[in-house]
């Protein structure tokens, strides 16, 4: 019976045989760099943010104030319309 390899991630020091013809990796760690954050040349927005802005204050105002504009309800009956369409002369 095979002995099992060792586990991955017990990094003891122990080497662990390869079969020939495979190339090994080895990480090394990066040196560290400095963080540098880049500011921007205005701190304004643009027309697009600022139309991107209008539009979800119009949306969500209109969420919120739903109850108060003029829109008819959803489960409001039309059987009495439905008879009656379009007509070519006024009476």
């Amino acid at each position: 019976m095979p002995e099992p390899l060792p586990d991955p991630a017990d990094l003891s020091g122990s080497t662990v045989p390869v079969a020939a013809g495979v190339q090994t990796l080895t990480l090394e760690t990066a040196p560290p760099t400095p963080l540098v954050v880049e500011k921007s040349a205005t701190k304004r927005l643009g027309i697009v943010g600022w139309i991107a802005i209008i539009w979800i204050v119009a949306v969500v105002g209109s969420a919120v104030f739903a109850s108060l504009l003029p829109i008819p309800r959803p489960d409001q009956k039309f059987l009495a319309l439905a008879g009656e369409g379009p007509q070519m002369a006024k009476t």
